[in-house]
């Protein structure tokens, strides 16, 4: 069982108290009216950002249990997100929407949901909902039965989740990794990663997350043929289900523990569940499990040489795969990951190009703050004893050298974009700048060469002139008696 992330509330206390409000009476909604007076609370709620945020909330409470009220909050929430313009609740809103989608089984459709949440979430650098999203794509993947991609971005969300500090997030995140390597029938990395997620969740006292990782630890060990000990899992899992509302976890469960019964031979149990699985899903509308239980009925009915039932079932089973599988869907998932797969090559090559660019950078200016203190040492040296006129012509022509070169460097790259790389119109631009720079180099050169020699040909003149005095008068003060 996968779960979805849910966004956190904003610290609001008016916020917090509405959504407090929600979740204990959302448990135990029966009736329309109920539903309506909740809707009447968001519309008259005057903040539109508050509205935006209760409505999403109000829809992941019924993403478990009736999707079909989900999906028309989130297409209320959705739309005011837009006439808002504002980027963070638009991109929470389009989650929440993959999210339905994603429980209704309208996997293209979550898909893209999720893809365009990703676009605005990474264009504001909100790192949290980068993880959620990424998390909640990975899902999509895993119900589409490409694993290997579910796992390559479950992994992503765990990395980002590592660097939010959020505990929460990482558990959904780790749970769904091991839901992925047990469809992998990798069940000791399966079974690694769903303790993990449990026993963070107990930590957490996450009444949803550790049902989820009871049910799935209940998976892994039917898979691992011992089913003593997943029937302890789905049992321990299902009141925990029910209290957290969370009827696509009452549904798995159920259906779990009808393929347990089967195996024991106790077929009017396993016959039961397996009903009792068909109906929640039906009335939730979850058609991933709408399928696996019409299979499993349909299969059971065979067993058993009930033809009609069996046909019945059958033929559920064949329209709820086609409505969630069907080649249009596949065709639509196929193109939406080969959009994301270029934008993501682009994304990268975007991040390389900027890491260059911050590298040269570093390096222009190492260079710059290199020429300006060779120029400056050399300025002080020539004033001093210490070099000759050889040493200054040399150590002055070469930090013109330094100098006028180190311009042409800088400057290259900004006439290759100017003039998109044209050879033509750099050579014409490079003439026109050497044109200024030459006649400057000549003079510069001329005044070192000439100029600063002659005033260091003074200075050494005068020190030695210091220092004949002075041994004069050393002389003369030793010939004194």
């Amino acid at each position: 069982m996968t779960a979805l992330i849910s966004l956190k509330p904003p610290a609001m206390r008016k916020f917090i108290f509405a959504l407090t409000g929600i979740f204990l009476y959302a448990t135990s909604f029966t009736q329309q009216h109920e539903i309506d007076s909740f809707q009447r609370l968001i519309r008259s709620e005057t903040n539109d950002s508050i509205r935006v945020e209760l409505i999403n909330a109000l829809a992941r409470v019924y993403v478990t249990n009736r999707p079909d009220t989900a999906l028309k909050l989130s297409q209320e929430g959705l739309v005011l997100a837009k006439k808002m313009n504002v980027p963070l609740l638009h991109a929470k809103s389009l989650n929440s929407m993959g999210g339905v989608m994603w429980a209704i089984g309208d996997f293209p459709k979550a898909l893209e949901y999720y893809l365009e949440s990703l676009k605005v979430a990474e264009d504001i650098r909100d790192n949290e909902l980068i993880a959620k999203v990424t998390s909640n794509i990975g899902n999509v993947y895993a119900a589409l039965g490409d694993e290997e991609t579910a796992v390559r971005y479950t992994k992503n969300s765990i990395n980002i989740w590592d660097m939010a500090s959020n505990p929460k997030g990482r558990c959904v995140a780790v749970l769904n990794l091991g839901d992925s390597y047990e469809n992998l029938n990798m069940l000791d990395s399966a079974r690694l990663y769903t303790t993990q997620a449990n026993d963070l969740a107990n930590k957490l006292k996450d009444t949803d997350l550790i049902a989820i990782s009871l049910c799935n630890l209940g998976n892994i060990y039917q898979k691992m043929a011992q089913p003593a000990i997943a029937m302890s899992y789905y049992r321990a899992s299902m009141p925990l289900c029910e209290e957290a509302g969370n009827m696509g976890g009452v549904s798995e469960v159920s259906i779990g523990m009808a393929e347990l019964f089967k195996l024991n031979n106790q077929h009017d149990s396993a016959e039961a569940y397996a009903k009792h699985s068909f109906a929640v899903s039906k009335k939730a509308g979850f058609m991933p499990d709408l399928l696996r239980a019409s299979e499993f009925l349909a299969n059971h009915y065979k067993s058993n040489r009930n033809i009609d039932s069996a046909f019945a079932y059958m033929q559920q089973m064949v329209a709820f795969k086609d409505t969630m599988f069907n080649n249009e869907k596949a065709r639509q998932v196929q193109v939406l990951s080969f959009q994301e797969s270029i934008r993501q090559q682009q994304l990268e090559a975007q991040r390389i190009e900027a890491a260059q660019e911050r590298k040269d950078n570093i390096q222009y200016a190492i260079i710059g703050v290199g020429v300006v203190t060779f120029l400056l040492i050399f300025l002080l040296l020539s004033r001093t004893v210490i070099v000759n006129e050889k040493w200054i012509r040399f150590l002055g022509i070469l930090g013109l050298l330094l100098f006028f070169e180190f311009i042409n460097l800088y400057l290259h790259p900004f006439l290759g974009d100017l003039t998109h790389h044209s050879p033509v119109l750099m050579l014409l631009i490079m003439v026109a700048i050497a044109s200024l720079l030459i006649p400057l180099h000549h003079k510069v050169e001329h005044y070192i060469t000439h100029k600063m020699t002659a005033k260091n040909r003074l200075i050494r003149l005068a020190a030695a002139q210091k220092t004949i005095a002075k041994l004069q008068e050393t002389e003369l003060s030793e010939q004194q008696p």
